[in-house]
């Protein structure tokens, strides 16, 4: 307990050293608890070196002493493939294990694996049964929350498919939203497991190429493909608006939410456009960027099709740009531009002056994804308590507006083995760039994964702190200082000394 304190600071100055070393001597001692909360930091690099095989052994360890909260945070990395290989059987078996010693968070868990079918046959039934179970075993006042949420999701989900099937079919049971034994059923289960393998391919794809966002990317297929769905099956306006989810990702400059989204995007073959809030937007009718050329410019990515742009996404970067400051002398501006803004959230049709002329624009099916940095939000606000992040964002914005918001997201800054793992492994790293344009002069890059050259270029991108950005302006460093020899020079170029050496050497 005393670990625990220190680990997270609470009530004493944060010490990873002496909350490891205390977690140590409790593991001595055989306290599963302690190998619980000790595997957890090295899962996460929380004041340790990152290391899945640590805290995968450590889980272990602690299952083996009937350790619930292991069990659970076990299954969470076989779910997500978090260091290991995924599997969901296996996380399906430590959640079920982990419910039977009445852990209410791995009842959650499972729950969610039910409501979007990931790893199992989707059933919003049992998904709801497990969300209310955990209630009522116990959880705390923030998740509780987000799982009334859930459940609430669920009962307009079943409502919508019961209205589909018309009550006409008696072998209908709220089972995989669908009849049971019709040949329909079965063509239909043959689609839903052919695209099933399409979004892991994509998924994997996706992981390979933008390197330690494996959760973020999970979690925006996950939520365009099941608003691709929604739109796909109902007619209903504000049903499917109810049923699409705004997202907040919560990301410092070059955490790569952009090219994922567009990426992504593209995949679903589904029209995309990004405006930052910062740049000076204003409520309609006022003097500035409308807020509503924002459509215009979808309609325009759509190729001026706009049922098509109807069903697009949105990235509103910079929204912790228009939180409004008690001391900002614009705060009441600001507010009517929430309010703008709340109204297409919630689903609006709006007049749009376009080069055709004025067109009316319906927003309830664009899936907004929001985004900012929110420097007052930690890792460790997003992992422990989900809802405080509304407590810490709430201040400054308009109440309904922070109620339209479905999913919070926090992505983490890279770090330095993160920087590592996208030299060496990612299909976009920066060095593999480097490579391609020596090749252009015939020449070769020699380098190793395990030089100086990738620990310190690694070190200069963690200092620079601007993400991938920062990573690949530091190969324009690197390759601006090495033009006159692929241009003029014999040699291959050696890229083994470390960055600073490199830049003393070549920078005149």
């Amino acid at each position: 307990n005393l670990a625990y304190m220190y680990q997270f600071g609470n009530g004493i100055s944060q010490n990873y050293e002496k909350a490891k070393e205390l977690y140590e001597r409790a593991i001595a001692l055989n306290n599963a608890s302690a190998m619980n909360n000790l595997a957890y930091m090295y899962e996460d690099g929380n004041g340790v070196l990152q290391d899945y095989q640590k805290a995968k052994e450590l889980y272990e360890r602690a299952i083996a002493l009937n350790n619930a909260s292991a069990m659970n945070n076990l299954a969470y990395m076989y779910q997500f493939g978090n260091g290991i290989s995924q599997n969901y059987e296996k996380a399906k078996e430590l959640y079920e294990r982990a419910i039977a010693l009445n852990n209410a968070y791995a009842m959650c868990n499972l729950a969610k694996m039910y409501q979007y079918g990931e790893g199992v046959p989707q059933n919003y039934q049992k998904a709801k049964e497990l969300y209310e179970k955990a209630i009522e075993t116990g959880i705390s006042k923030e998740h509780k929350s987000i799982v009334k949420k859930r459940i609430e999701e669920i009962k307009t989900t079943l409502e919508v498919f019961d209205k589909i099937n018309n009550n006409k079919d008696e072998n209908y049971n709220g089972t995989n939203m669908r009849k049971t034994e019709s040949e329909n059923d079965k063509e239909t289960n043959m689609k839903q497991n052919s695209k099933v393998e399409e979004l892991k391919q994509m998924i994997t794809e996706l992981s390979n190429k933008y390197v330690a966002r494996e959760k973020t990317i999970r979690m925006l297929v996950n939520n365009i493909y099941h608003s691709r769905m929604i739109i796909e099956k109902i007619t209903n306006d504000k049903t499917i608006r109810n049923n699409i989810s705004t997202i907040l990702l919560i990301s410092s400059t070059g955490g790569g939410k952009t090219a994922i989204v567009s990426d992504i995007a593209k995949r679903f073959k589904v029209p995309w456009t990004k405006a930052s809030l910062s740049a000076g937007y204003t409520q309609a009718g006022y003097k500035g960027l409308d807020l509503q050329n924002i459509f215009v410019d979808l309609i325009n990515k759509a190729d001026g099709n706009v049922k098509k742009a109807e069903e697009g996404i949105i990235i509103l970067d910079e929204f912790d740009k228009i939180r409004v400051k008690e001391d900002s002398h614009d705060k009441e501006f600001i507010r009517a531009l929430q309010k703008e803004l709340l109204a297409y959230l919630e689903g609006s049709e709006i007049k749009l002056q376009t080069e055709r002329g004025t067109i009316t624009f319906n927003t309830s099916k664009i899936t907004f994804i929001l985004a900012g940095a929110f420097q007052d939000i930690t890792e460790y606000d997003m992992d422990y308590k989900e809802e405080r992040i509304q407590e810490l964002i709430s201040q400054g914005y308009e109440s309904e507006l922070l109620g339209r918001i479905s999913l919070f997201h926090y992505m983490p800054k890279y770090t330095k083995e993160d920087y590592i793992r996208i030299l060496n492994n990612s299909e976009i790293s920066p060095l593999n760039n480097f490579v391609f344009s020596s090749s252009l002069y015939g020449k070769k890059v020699i380098t190793s994964p395990y030089s100086p050259f990738i620990e310190s270029v690694a070190d200069e991108a963690v200092n620079i702190d601007k993400g991938v950005r920062g990573l690949n302006s530091i190969f324009s460093n690197i390759l601006n200082w090495h033009l006159n020899d692929l241009i003029f020079g014999d040699s291959d170029i050696v890229l083994v000394d470390s960055y600073e050496n490199l830049k003393r050497k070549k920078k005149r």
